[in-house]
């Protein structure tokens, strides 16, 4: 599974995390384990056993808690929190076994899905500081995908 992110309402996405049971084989050319500092992209496999297959959960921080960061507003650090919209690939499906019962593989691999249950995402209205308040509004951004549920804001 990777985290995507845009700054340009889905022009350009960037990974924002990978996740993997076996990170090695699903993302070769990703690092795996914990991020050495801001900005580091890395593939965790925290998050992605085959148990728990239901109820489980992931987390995702913008920044490890114990990073220093001097300064917040820095342009890079800016550019690395901003985001105008959020994508979930889901890469690869566990088999839980089912191909070992001698049918065909096709077959087994069918019936598997994964569901998201529930998403929270935090975050803030970005104004550079030019408006007291970030207000919703329905503006449909005509030049992308705008999915139902979306929310855009105004600045006011």
């Amino acid at each position: 599974m990777l985290v995507e992110s845009p700054t340009d309402y889905g022009h350009t996405w960037r990974v924002f995390k990978y996740f993997a049971k076996d990170c090695a084989t699903s993302f070769p050319n990703i690092t795996s384990g914990q991020a050495q500092g801001v900005g580091d992209l890395v593939c965790d496999s925290k998050y992605s056993d085959i148990e728990p297959s239901t109820g489980g959960e992931v987390v995702l921080k913008v920044f490890d808690p114990s990073f220093e960061i001097e300064n917040p507003y820095s342009p890079y650090i800016q550019d690395l929190v901003t985001l105008t919209n959020l994508r979930i690939n889901f890469t690869r499906l566990h088999a839980l076994g089912d191909t070992l019962l001698g049918r065909r593989q096709n077959d087994s691999l069918d019936k598997y899905y994964c569901a998201l249950y529930e998403m929270v995402v935090r975050g803030s209205c970005f104004c550079n500081g030019q408006a007291s308040e970030c207000v919703s509004t329905q503006k449909k951004h005509s030049d992308v995908f705008s999915p139902p549920g979306m929310v855009s804001y105004k600045l006011t």
